[in-house]
C-alpha cells in the first residue's frame, strides 16, 4: 500500500509517495488503542516541526513534486507558530486547527504523539543519506540541486561538496554552469567562516524545557539542570547544556538515542563518574549533555553555568585557600601548589551551590550574575543585587 498526501494537504490530486508502507506493518490508524502508550513524552512543537521540515527537505533531495514538498513545509510553518500545544492536544484527541495539515499529515502528527516515532520518517531517512541535508546549510545551494548533486556525483557532505566544485566536476551535472559552480564554492567559504548561530532565550527554553522533561522521566535521574549562558539568562544562546544528576548514565543514553527530536549521540567518555556526550538534535542545535554525582552537584552547577571568566575568579579564590576547584570538586594543594596524592590527597564535593560559595568565603551569587562585571567584588561587600522574578 502506497501513502499519499490528502486533498486537504495539497490543492491538486497526489500521487503516491515514492516510499511505500511495509505490508507487514498497518497502517497506524488501524492499531487499537492499547497499542499506544500516554506515557511516551510529548515532543514540543519546535520539534514537531523539525521533523516535517525535515521530511520535505528529504522529498524533494529524492526528486519529488514541488507540490508535495512544499505541503509538509507549510505543515511545519503552522506547528511551529501555533499558540496551542499541538502534542498535548493530539494526545487528549483535541487536534487544533492547522492550516496545510491534512489527514495525512494529521495521521502523522497522531502518530508521533502516541508512539514518539513516525514510521514514513524513519524511512526516509533510511533512503536519504543523513549527511545529505548538511548540504542546504550552504548558501544558495537548495534542495532540489542538492538531490542532483548526490544522484549524479555521489556528494554527500560538505567536504566532498568542495572537492568536487574546487575541481570543476559539479559543471558535469545538467543545470550547472560555471557561474552556478563558483556560487557554491562562495557559499562554502561564506558558511565556513559564519560565526555560531545563536538563539533566542525563549527558543532555547523550550527546547532544553523539552529534554529536560524526556530525560527527567528517565529511572535514576533525581534532577535536570540546564546550565551555560541558559542558566545566566542571557539575551541570546549559544551553546546548550543540560546537567543530569543520576548514576545511571548508559539509561540517559539509551534515551536520547530513543527519542524522536535527536538526529544523533556522538560518543561519551567522561572522568570521576561523569559521563559526557553531544546529542545533534533534528533542524536544530547541538548540545552538550552531562551527568553529575548523586549528592555532589554543587560544583558541576556553579562550574557548568558561570562564565569563563567568572569561574577563572573562583578558582583564583580557591587557590588562594589552597585547594584547586573544578567541576569535580575542590582538590586540597600542597605547598609546591600541587595536588596532594597519598595519604595527604582530599576532595570536597559538596551537594549545593550555596555550600561551595560558602566554602570561598563568599554568600550565594545567582546565575544571572555570574559573569565577572564585579559581582564577586559585591559578593564580598555584602552589596549583591536582590533579583526579582518576571
Amino acid at each position: 500500500m502506497k501513502e499519499a498526501l490528502s486533498e486537504a494537504d495539497s490543492p491538486v490530486p497526489a500521487p503516491a509517495e515514492v516510499v511505500t508502507v511495509d505490508p507487514d506493518d498497518p497502517p497506524y490508524e488501524s492499531r487499537p488503542r492499547a497499542s499506544r502508550g500516554d506515557d511516551v513524552p510529548l515532543l514540543a512543537n519546535v520539534e514537531l516541526a523539525r521533523i516535517f521540515y525535515e521530511i520535505g527537505d528529504m522529498l524533494e533531495l529524492q526528486g519529488e513534486l514541488p507540490f508535495k514538498t512544499a505541503a509538509y513545509r507549510r505543515a511545519a510553518d503552522s506547528i511551529a507558530h501555533s499558540p496551542a500545544d499541538v502534542a498535548a492536544a493530539y494526545r487528549r484527541n483535541a487536534p487544533p486547527a492547522l492550516s496545510g495539515v491534512g489527514k495525512a499529515i494529521a495521521d502523522k502528527l497522531a502518530e508521533l504523539t502516541d508512539t514518539g516515532r513516525l514510521r514514513f520518517y524513519e524511512r526516509l531517512r533510511r533512503d536519504v543519506p543523513p549527511s545529505l541535508v548538511t548540504l542546504l546549510a550552504v548558501p544558495g545551494l537548495g534542495p532540489r540541486t542538492a538531490g542532483d548533486l548526490w544522484r549524479a556525483l555521489g556528494i554527500t557532505s560538505l567536504d566532498e561538496l568542495e572537492v568536487a566544485a574546487r575541481a570543476g566536476r559539479l559543471r558535469a551535472v545538467r543545470g550547472i554552469s560555471e557561474r552556478t559552480e563558483k556560487k557554491i564554492i562562495d557559499g562554502l567559504e561564506q558558511l565556513r567562516k559564519r560565526p555560531p548561530r545563536r538563539m533566542r532565550l525563549g527558543q532555547a527554553s523550550e527546547i532544553l524545557e523539552r529534554l529536560a522533561i524526556l530525560l527527567g522521566g528517565v529511572s535514576g535521574v533525581r534532577s535536570v539542570v540546564p546550565a551555560g549562558s541558559y542558566r545566566r539568562r542571557r539575551e541570546t544562546v549559544g551553546d546548550l547544556d543540560l546537567l543530569v544528576e543520576t548514576d545511571r548514565g548508559r539509561d540517559l543514553i539509551e534515551a536520547l538515542h530513543a527519542s524522536a527530536a535527536v538526529e544523533r549521540v556522538g560518543g561519551h567518555g567522561g572522568r570521576l563518574g561523569q559521563l559526557r556526550t553531544t546529542v545533534q538534535l533534528l533542524r536544530g542545535p547541538q548540545l552538550d549533555v552531562m551527568t553529575m554525582p548523586l549528592g555532589a552537584t554543587g560544583t558541576y552547577l556553579v562550574h557548568f553555568t558561570g562564565s569563563a571568566d567568572h569561574n577563572v575568579r573562583l578558582r583564583e579564590l580557591a587557590r588562594d585557600r589552597g585547594w584547586s576547584l573544578s567541576e569535580h570538586g575542590f582538590t586540597r594543594l600542597g605547598e609546591d601548589g600541587e595536588a596532594l596524592a597519598g595519604q595527604g590527597a582530599e576532595r570536597r564535593t559538596f551537594a549545593t551551590e550555596e555550600e561551595v560559595y560558602d566554602f570561598l568565603g563568599l554568600p550565594f551569587i545567582a546565575p544571572e550574575l555570574r559573569e565577572d562585571r564585579g559581582e564577586i567584588e559585591a559578593a564580598r561587600e555584602g552589596r549583591l543585587p536582590e533579583l526579582v522574578d518576571i
